[in-house]
């Protein structure tokens, strides 16, 4: 499927930021020792932030680019959009698969987990196994429009990062933002995610002092 593809090379060009988003976490907590909850909640609001910044970069280029624009350069917009997705891409892939909270339920898929834990009556379980299939899903969607719109240099015609990039996977930030509101306002996983977003992800130094 042309999805499949999109996605797949979507994951091979973020992949090369798996170690800064590793080394950023756990710079503030041990990734394993972070509640489910909180990752997902994470995992969701930097979707939903780099899909924002991705729509507005879009829908800022020359119309005249349409969908035969040139492939993004160091300078464009869109890369920090792309690196909060990755961070959204990375959450979902590398650390909800292996989280204590889903690993006690032993070598089986997300289906198959999501049908355990409704079975026995474990809803928030199930709520947050949804919402990472959700963000897949979405996701999926995501990587289609940037293949279309030409947003994801391929090969070894990758930019460095800008040094205006953020990496950060934890960041103090208490309260939403005009523009994430605005996103939040017209955008939801289908199950109210926006109630596991009602914060950014913020750093757990912050949190402890208060």
């Amino acid at each position: 499927m042309v999805s499949d593809t999109a996605l797949s090379d979507f994951s091979d060009y973020v992949n090369h930021f798996n170690k800064l988003f590793s080394l950023s976490a756990e710079s503030v907590k041990p990734s394993m020792e972070t509640s489910l909850s909180e990752w997902v909640r994470a995992c969701v609001w930097w979707f939903l932030k780099g899909r924002g910044e991705l729509e507005v970069s879009i829908r800022s280029r020359p119309s005249s680019s349409g969908g035969n624009s040139s492939q993004a350069s160091p300078g464009d917009q869109s890369q920090q959009a792309v690196v909060n997705l990755a961070k959204a891409w990375w959450i979902n892939q590398t650390i909800v698969p292996q989280h204590p909270e889903l690993s006690r339920f032993g070598k089986i898929s997300t289906d198959e987990m999501l049908s355990v834990a409704k079975s026995t009556g474990d809803l928030r379980i199930a709520h947050l196994i949804t919402l990472h299939q959700n963000v897949i899903r979405h996701l999926r969607g995501l990587a289609m429009s940037m293949k279309r719109h030409n947003i994801l240099p391929s090969g070894n015609d990758a930019p460095p990062l800008l040094q205006s990039v953020d990496t950060s996977v934890w960041i103090k930030y208490p309260f939403f933002a005009p523009d994430i509101s605005a996103i939040l306002s017209g955008f939801r996983l289908e199950i109210n995610a926006c109630r596991h977003v009602n914060q950014a992800p913020r750093s757990w130094g912050c949190d402890a002092h208060g």
